[in-house]
């Protein structure tokens, strides 16, 4: 990758934020790998892999680089340097048989409508608005139900969730927004419900760009009888550079989680889909996980003890003060 000066490098990032995008923080892509990898408990001889919002590759990169077999990478972005850029990025690089690439608007010019991919992993831009009155009527991808125009987010979600083998999972990371806003987006939830295996709340400030705590789906093809709700949001980090990074231990932390799919207390629930639809569907993490109270138990026998201490205490200063005012006065 050409190196950028400082007051390119800055405006590069500025014109990237405009459009929603912001660069996957290596840790956050090697958890959302890892969730795909363990899956498949590392083995996706030949198989086909997907990033619908590919920049210049990374999270391709980094999922075939936790496989244990050579994959075809498929990828589509709207920006063409940036995929000239991620070809760069991925000849030669480790475990990848084949590159196929397509430049273009996903949403509304998919590349790969005729292509089924066992594996998905997407950093799509945040709250990107986009014109869905260019979408065709009967586009199979949607089902009727559009996002709004001023966020795309869940629009990716649903292409993935039809580009996928019937076998195949995939990793989202997304802007929280789409776990409670209302609207379009809670239809869509309800639709892509019975996919969704697990929503991972993570750490604040592990992006360069925002602070802002995101969450990542992970869903399968196959239906789902409940969802694992994570709320990592307080897991160990590191620094690194201006932000944040997932340790190692926090990684393994969720993924053996989510593998094992079961409940942690303060950390982990299974709510089946009768909680969700109870809870208006939403998909906050913390509306499942109760919170583990920190706060300082008070012993209200023993309060009682030594405040009837402290009162008799007064009363007997009182007593003595009242003797030693007569005698001053006799």
């Amino acid at each position: 990758m050409a190196e950028l000066k400082r007051d390119d490098a800055s405006q590069a990032l500025k014109d990237a934020k405009a459009l929603g995008k912001f660069y996957t923080p290596a840790s956050v892509a090697r958890l959302a790998s890892r969730l795909i990898a363990d899956f498949f408990e590392g083995d996706l001889t030949n198989k086909k892999v997907y990033d619908p919002t590919c920049g210049s590759g990374f999270l391709l990169h980094d999922l075939a680089s936790q496989l244990e077999a050579p994959v075809h990478v498929y990828g589509q972005d709207v920006d063409g340097k940036s995929v000239e850029m991620a070809k760069s990025n991925l000849l030669g690089a480790k475990n990848i048989r084949s590159i196929n690439y397509g430049v273009g608007d996903t949403l509304l010019a998919p590349h790969f409508m005729n292509e089924r991919f066992d594996a998905i992993t997407a950093n799509p831009p945040f709250s990107l608005k986009w014109d869905s009155s260019k979408v065709a009527a009967d586009d199979p991808r949607f089902s009727h139900i559009l996002a709004p125009n001023k966020a795309s987010d869940l629009a990716f979600i649903q292409h993935g969730l039809h580009l996928l083998n019937k076998d195949g999972c995939a990793s989202f990371i997304m802007f929280p927004g789409v776990c409670y806003r209302g609207g379009k987006e809670s239809c869509i939830r309800v639709q892509i419900l019975s996919h969704v295996a697990a929503v991972v709340a993570l750490p604040e400030k592990l992006f360069n760009e925002t602070s802002i705590g995101v969450v990542l789906f992970f869903l399968t093809k196959e239906p789902q009888l409940s969802v694992l709700f994570v709320d990592a949001t307080g897991v160990e980090t590191k620094k690194e550079g201006s932000a944040l990074a997932l340790t190692k231990e926090s990684i393994d932390l969720i993924a053996k989680t989510v593998r094992e799919r079961r409940n942690v207390e303060y950390f982990a629930k299974l709510a089946d889909h009768m909680e969700i639809h109870a809870n208006k569907y939403n998909f906050t993490p913390s509306s499942y996980v109760d919170k583990k109270d920190d706060r300082e138990k008070i012993d209200i026998d023993e309060l009682e003890r030594q405040i009837a201490v402290i009162v008799a205490k007064n009363a007997e200063n009182r007593r003595r003060l009242n003797e030693i005012a007569k005698e001053l006065r006799g």
